[in-house]
Order: structure tokens, then C-alpha cells, then sequence
């Protein structure tokens, strides 16, 4: 079986993360499995980093190059690679098209409505991987999506060498306690509360503590809104790697996926106060790590982690619970001892291998079926 996976978004984030590890899964299966970044010329899409190379396209036919004398399956990570795959289906290039729907976009010019309702209803299989979208894509679009949940490279987080000391030593900032979120500053991702609830926070936990912001690095209003708000609260924001003694608030960037485990050895909290997910890999990445997490409550992070068990849950956009619960899941170390035994079992029941069978037999299902 012959599959192409595409995945539309122009940064490392989620669907790409998913693009490469199940490419990794599908091929140790047995499948000839092609991975590519699809963009155009005002948005390319190249993630190196996660072995995707660049394919700069603007319609579906510049994307046959990519499919040679085409393929059995086209696995789209977002909705503009999906419509791009579904048109060359309908031409008679791909056998037929799987669509992993991470989650419903807040609509704009880039992810507009009527895009994502022709990717996920003209598709051959959707794929969501939690219960939680599957519902909401029965109930808005009529579909009955398929749930997958992503896998986990458990062993390689835990495998990690470094201890806090030394992790921290090799990131630059020591035994200075550290707030850690994956994703950037995003209004999805809570930043203007978290930072708000650190302010609050960093007093308790401990000596010159930092708030710590892997991820790219992009302008927008909303940024330019946290930025005001690091302002206000009085936090000093450094760009960059191996911050300064008097910054507060660091934005790493981007961090390449081989240093992901060290990075998150070297935290003491991992904080996602997220207002949409779908599913929340970086949450299970950390746990695998020996990391305990701070989440909100929605719901897609509470069909597999518990509050109080395997995470420490607080209510959206609420920054002082948020606040106490960073201050608990750094210096209570009975409480730490538990979050971090409860997550690294949750990590360790998710694998790509499974998560990879399951998507192989939805292909071949639907195969059988056109």
C-alpha cells in the first residue's frame, strides 16, 4: 500500500508532529509511506525539523509531483491538504483520502469554514483523536469520525540521561525554578492567563523562578497584547537561549525534536491552560518525561488524565487557580511524587505502533468499500 501524508500547516505544531510519527509507525508496518509539507508561495510550509521536506504548492495538480503515478491513500493533517487530496481523487490519482481533524478551527482567511466542511465531509475517512471531537463533528457536519488516539514515544522521554541539575545546567538556566509550555504565545494556548497567573505565582516558587516558552516565535496582536501585559505585571521577556539572571519570561523559539526530552527534563512544572486541544501530546510527551502537569479542565485532556492523579486540572482562563496549582505541582513534592507515577502510566498505555495499526486498517477498509 501506497500512502502520502500531507500536512498543510506552516509550522511545527501538532498535525506536523503527528504527520512525522505516524509516517515513522506506518512504515515500520511495512507501507511505503511518503511524508511532504504542502504550501504556497505566500506560505511555505517546510518542517525540516520533523523530516518533512518542503513541497511548495498552490493547487492540486502542482501536488501530482509529490504523487508520481499516484497513491492508495492520501492522509491530510489539516483542511487544506485534504481538499488539495480530495481533488485528486476525484481525478483518479489517490485510491482515497483519510483526514485527521486535530481539532474545529476559530474560522479565518486561513482555515476558513467552508474549507474545513468540504475536507471533512467529502473525505473517505475521517480521524479525530478524541471522543470528545468525534462528537462534535457527528453533531456539526453529520460524520461519524473515527477515534485514534495519538501515540507517545514514552521510552524515549523516559530514556532521557540528565537529570533537573544537569538538564537545567545544559539549557542555561540551572537550579532556577521553571514554568514550562510547548506551543508558543497563542490565544489557544492560554498565554495571557498563564503569564498572568506565573506573576502571581512566582514569589512561591522559589528563587528567581522562570516561565519558560518553546515554540515559534510569531508577531501578532495577541503577542503584542502579552508583551503589554510582561509590561505591566513587570516580567522581563528574553528572546533566546540562556537567559539573562534578571529575565523572568523567556521565548525559546523553536527546539529541535531531538532536544525536546532534555527541555523538558530540565522543567520543574509543565503548564498547558489551554482553551481547545486535540489532544494534547505535548501534556503526555512531559509525563513520559517525569514532568508533572498543570492543564485546564476541557475535555478532551480528561479522557485520559485525572485531576489529582496524573495532573493537576484548573478551570479555563481563571489565573489564580491556575497560579496555586503551579505553587502545588512545584513544591509539594508528596503531590509531585504521585503526578509524575500517575502520567508516566497514562504515557506508557499510548503507542504510535497501535495508533499506526488502527490507521492502517481504516485504509484498507475504505479501500474495500470504494
Amino acid at each position: 500500500m501506497r500512502v502520502l501524508v500531507a500536512c498543510g500547516w506552516p509550522r511545527p505544531v501538532g498535525a506536523a508532529t503527528h504527520a512525522e510519527r505516524l509516517t515513522a509507525a506506518l512504515r515500520a508496518r511495512g507501507l511505503e509511506v511518503q511524508a511532504v509539507a504542502v504550501g504556497n508561495a505566500d506560505r511555505p510550509a517546510a518542517h525540516p525539523e520533523l523530516g518533512l521536506p518542503p513541497t511548495a504548492v498552490s493547487s492540486a495538480t502542482s501536488l501530482e509531483i509529490a504523487l508520481g503515478d499516484g497513491v492508495d491513500i492520501g492522509h491530510a493533517e489539516d483542511p487544506s491538504a485534504a481538499v488539495a487530496l480530495i481533488a485528486l481523487r476525484d481525478a483518479g490519482t489517490v485510491g482515497a483520502v483519510a483526514h485527521t481533524v486535530h481539532h474545529l478551527e476559530a474560522h479565518s482567511e486561513v482555515e476558513p469554514e467552508e474549507l474545513e466542511r468540504r475536507a471533512i465531509q467529502e473525505s473517505d475517512v475521517v480521524v479525530c483523536a478524541s471522543n470528545w471531537w468525534a462528537d462534535r463533528i457527528r453533531s456539526e457536519f453529520g460524520v461519524e469520525a473515527l477515534v485514534v488516539p495519538h501515540g507517545v514515544e514514552a521510552g524515549r522521554f523516559a530514556a532521557c540521561a540528565a537529570d533537573r541539575e544537569a538538564a537545567g545546567a545544559a539549557m542555561g538556566w540551572g537550579a532556577r525554578p521553571v514554568v514550562l509550555t510547548v506551543a508558543g504565545v497563542q490565544a489557544r494556548k492560554g498565554s495571557r492567563v498563564l503569564l498572568e497567573a506565573f506573576a502571581r505565582a512566582r514569589a512561591r516558587l522559589g528563587d528567581r523562578a522562570l516561565l519558560v516558552l518553546a515554540g515559534p516565535v510569531e508577531e501578532s496582536d495577541y503577542r503584542d497584547a502579552w508583551l503589554d501585559d510582561a509590561d505591566r505585571l513587570g516580567l522581563r521577556v528574553h528572546m533566546g537561549e540562556r537567559p539573562p539572571e534578571d529575565a523572568e519570561v523567556v521565548e525559546l523559539g523553536t527546539v529541535p525534536v531531538e532536544h525536546m526530552p532534555l527541555l523538558y527534563r530540565a522543567a520543574d512544572v509543565v503548564a498547558t491552560p489551554s482553551t481547545r486541544e486535540g489532544f494534547g501530546l505535548t501534556v503526555l510527551e512531559a509525563a513520559a518525561a517525569g514532568v508533572p502537569n498543570v492543564v485546564s479542565d476541557i475535555p478532551v485532556f480528561g479522557e485520559h488524565l485525572s485531576d489529582g492523579e496524573s495532573c493537576l486540572m484548573v478551570p479555563v482562563g481563571d489565573s489564580g487557580p491556575l497560579a496555586m496549582a503551579l505553587i502545588r505541582a512545584a513544591r509539594d513534592d508528596a503531590l509531585r511524587g504521585r503526578l509524575v507515577a500517575g502520567g508516566a502510566e497514562v504515557a506508557r498505555r499510548l503507542s504510535w505502533t497501535a495508533c499506526a495499526a488502527a490507521h492502517e486498517r481504516s485504509y484498507r477498509a475504505v479501500l474495500a468499500l470504494r
